[in-house]
């Protein structure tokens, strides 16, 4: 299921296609590119002997940035860059989030992290509810973060199992970035689930549209149930009186 912007005589937005989805058991990342699994199987490596073996090789940086570092993030220290997306305007990663219990299951968790240009200037509440017109899980809640920023909370079921979806949407002029992460919940995994809502709280910190984000809210697991808090923005502090000239 794709999902189309309007087109300029209608709403003034340019008709792209730049979506991602649940299909399946899968998460899937819908950008004009192919749709495509996340998770990937990888046969083991063999074990190499004293003769055969070789230096380790250095790990490749991993990504903290798009569009030329007008977007900037820092993943979370355990989850799998699974491969970059770029696609005419957009570009971004499509991530997996590691989860030992779900190995043996259909079910994975997952993200990723999309910027692109607009051609027309939009609030965040306005492409977030473009992005989540065709959406057809329930909602649990929206905290709007200032104009520049929205954060949205779902669920949804797949193959009988309860997916928990958190988008979160920024955009600075023209520049737009969205991320998503979804998780399935199962029986028995209560510590990796606040793992996932403390890496998840770390991450919207960090990601960035040319500048500090706005954040007035965070992801909250309590008693089996997720929910997004608000957070009030400090108080202004009281101007002094001027001092009067003796």
């Amino acid at each position: 299921m794709l999902l189309c912007l309007l087109s300029p005589c209608n709403c003034g937005y340019r008709s792209y296609r730049r979506f991602y989805k649940f299909s399946g058991v899968f998460f899937f990342v819908i950008l004009t590119f192919a749709a495509t699994c996340f998770g990937q199987s990888r046969k083991p490596a063999k074990p190499e002997t004293a003769t055969s073996a070789k230096p380790p090789e250095q790990a490749a940086p991993r990504p903290e940035s798009l569009m030329n570092g007008r977007v900037t993030f820092k993943l979370p220290k355990d989850w799998l860059v699974q491969r970059p997306l770029k696609q005419g305007i957009a570009e971004g990663l499509q991530l997996g989030i590691p989860c030992r219990e779900l190995e043996s299951t259909k079910h994975s968790a997952n993200a990723a992290v999309v910027a692109e240009e607009q051609e027309l200037l939009v609030s965040a509440a306005d492409f977030s509810e473009w992005k989540l017109k065709r959406f057809t899980g329930e909602r649990l809640g929206a905290v709007d973060e200032g104009p520049n920023w929205r954060t949205v909370l779902s669920k949804d079921i797949v193959d009988g199992t309860t997916y928990i979806i958190v988008d979160r949407f920024g955009v600075k002029g023209k520049l737009v970035a969205y991320l998503r992460v979804a998780f399935p919940l199962v029986k028995s995994n209560a510590t990796w689930e606040r793992k996932v809502v403390t890496d998840y709280n770390a991450f919207v910190k960090t990601l960035e549209i040319e500048g500090p984000p706005e954040i007035r809210s965070e992801l909250v697991r309590e008693e089996g149930k997720f929910r997004l808090e608000e957070i009030k923005p400090p108080a202004d502090k009281k101007p002094r009186p001027a001092r009067r000239n003796r």
